[in-house]
């Protein structure tokens, strides 16, 4: 496998063109949520790092090192490349972030953040209420249809069963459908921000482990085949709440319903309805899944089929 260690330089823009940076979901929105007591990073730029450790975040670097941490481009380094973004990061930072291109030679790409026996991570902190983070955009306006991505896929006694979903529509892995839980990427930055809880619920084979020697694929991705599609990926971390606060899933009982920061997902069923608690609709689709990125704060009904759940979004 080629060793990938270039982060994309962000090229600088005047304030106020295009403002992708100003676009959710910036480190303010999470922090909006409660207090951040941990944080785990694949990508994340060092002014968010250094202000994070200010206010008393425990942080820790699980990104590419050029030693026993790197991203590896599938096969052998011939399916994706480099593209020059010649846009902002998330917040507004020109730090670097990733940004790719589609190659796909024969017909297929991928690539995945490993991190080696070597020089493991630690994931104590894992539970079922920690969050996976990931903003992602197009810089050329020619995004992939759909982007498969797993999290924590573990090598052997020292990771764990990964979860998948897909950035966009169900991603067809060779016969294996991977479920969307976001958006597709557009021209401006959007995230998912998931809990493990209901990662679980949408790759039920998901089995994190919280170790102090984890070493595997922390994130892997796969763009499909079309070369030429461009794709970037920034704010790449895990975090834990300290008081557990955030969007917030209130259930009583278990359903196929899935929040994440900015979708509702519903699986097993044919359309999502959004109402507040006068009971009138604020927002309803015919699919599986509903974007909630617009919605006001506060308390509301999600149903999808016989499945209802309340859910706080904050």
């Amino acid at each position: 496998m080629k060793k990938f260690t270039l982060f994309a330089a962000a090229v600088a823009v005047a304030l106020g063109a295009s403002a992708q940076g100003a676009v959710a979901p910036g480190i303010a929105r999470v922090l909006e949520g409660g207090k951040i007591a941990t944080l785990e990073y694949v990508a994340l730029d060092e002014f968010t790092v250094a202000d994070l450790e200010s206010k008393g975040v425990k942080v820790q670097n699980i990104g590419p090192n050029d030693a026993g941490r790197q991203l590896f481009i599938w096969a052998s380094g011939e399916t994706l490349q480099a593209y020059e973004a010649g846009m902002p990061g998330v917040d507004d930072q020109t730090a670097g972030f990733l940004s790719m291109e589609v190659v796909a030679p024969q017909g297929w790409s991928g690539a995945g953040y490993n991190i080696s026996k070597d020089e493991p991570a630690n994931t104590t902190m894992w539970n079922d209420e920690t969050h996976f983070h990931l903003a992602y955009c197009t810089p050329s306006n020619n995004a992939p249809a759909s982007i498969a991505i797993t999290v924590a896929d573990g090598l052997g006694d020292c990771g764990s069963a990964p979860a998948k979903f897909a950035l966009g529509p169900n991603f067809d892995d060779n016969g294996t459908v991977i479920p969307s839980a976001a958006p597709a990427a557009t021209d401006e930055w959007q995230a998912i921000d998931i809990t493990f809880a209901d990662l679980k619920k949408m790759w039920p084979g998901f089995d994190y482990k919280a170790i102090t020697g984890w070493c595997g694929n922390i994130m892997a991705f796969v763009p499909g085949g079309v070369a030429g599609k461009t794709f970037a990926f920034d704010a790449i971390y895990f975090y834990n709440y300290g008081d557990g606060s955030g969007i917030s899933n209130i259930a009583a009982d278990e359903t196929d319903i899935v929040i994440t920061g900015r979708t509702v997902n519903a699986h097993g069923a044919a359309g999502i309805a959004l109402y507040d608690l006068t009971g009138k609709t604020v927002k309803a689709t015919a699919g599986t899944t509903l974007g909630i990125d617009n919605v006001p704060a506060g308390l509301y009904i999600v149903k999808a089929g016989n499945a209802v759940r309340k859910v706080l979004v904050k």
